[in-house]
């Protein structure tokens, strides 16, 4: 799987579902203290962690938005919070690919960014992974995670930065005596894996053994072709469709509007 984000084999592990792998990480990952305490989010943010540090949703939430008239977010209207308002954020949560526009976000910008303004990050990979190149490890992403019903099974990256860091929070009733054989679920072992390093993981066997040669399979097809080969592809069908649309219904414009075409 860690061909899929460009992670180091330990960064990755298959674990859960997205949103159970979301409250995993931000039991981590989510330390707000002082005057640090709001999250980053586009659209929409999990109010129950909020309210679980004791916070005020309305307060300590701080959504992006797109423009009057506008479909997608725009990377400078991101970078301009996290410049005026970073100093209070404690986490940055934004999706990969939007999961309705279809916006592929600066990844690698909008982490250095937060990174220059103290804030932890995680992106939202369920509509990105296995669908366009990432770097995960080389952009210096905190978290990810991503789901099982889009395109892979479910995971969660863990950038070896935090392998060592005594500092974070964690759920820590595991055990983790590596001679547990049954844990040995994977090559390398499951207790080497981000997730469990951090104690966070609370691995779906029976979705694992369901989605074990699948996910194999398709890692196959994208150790041949390069994740790079069927990103050409995407862009080539999305560039088709928009010509036929563009010149089957010339003036006919009504009938449709394109919100996003890179």
């Amino acid at each position: 799987m860690s061909l899929f984000v460009d992670g180091q084999i330990d960064e990755v592990a298959l674990m859960n579902q997205l949103l159970s792998n979301l409250h995993f990480m931000m039991m981590a990952f989510y330390q707000p203290e002082g005057d640090r305490y709001k999250i980053l989010y586009e659209e929409h943010a999990i109010n129950s962690q909020i309210k679980l540090h004791g916070y005020d949703p309305k307060d300590a939430i701080i959504v992006t938005k797109a423009r009057k008239n506008e479909s997608c977010l725009r990377t400078e209207d991101i970078v301009d919070i996290l410049r005026h308002e970073g100093h209070s954020i404690a986490l940055v949560m934004i999706g990969g690919a939007h999961y309705y526009t279809d916006q592929l976000f600066d990844i690698e910008t909008i982490t250095r960014i937060a990174h220059e303004q103290g804030c932890c990050l995680e992106w939202d990979l369920a509509h990105a992974i296995g669908n366009v190149p990432l770097k995960l490890h080389d952009w210096q992403v905190d978290f990810a995670v991503w789901c099982t019903y889009m395109y892979l099974n479910g995971g969660v990256f863990v950038h070896s930065n935090h392998f060592n860091d005594n500092h974070l929070s964690r759920l820590d009733d595991i055990d983790r005596d590596k001679s547990a054989l049954r844990f040995h679920v994977s090559n390398p072992s499951i207790h080497q894996c981000a997730a469990v390093a951090a104690s966070l993981e609370v691995c779906l066997q029976c979705n694992l053994d369901l989605k074990r040669d699948n996910v194999l399979f398709s890692g196959k097809i994208f150790d041949e072709l390069g994740v790079e080969q069927i990103r050409e592809k995407s862009n080539a069908l999305t560039q088709y469709l928009q010509y036929l649309l563009q010149t089957e219904l010339a003036g006919k414009e009504k009938l449709f509007f394109i919100i996003y075409s890179k």
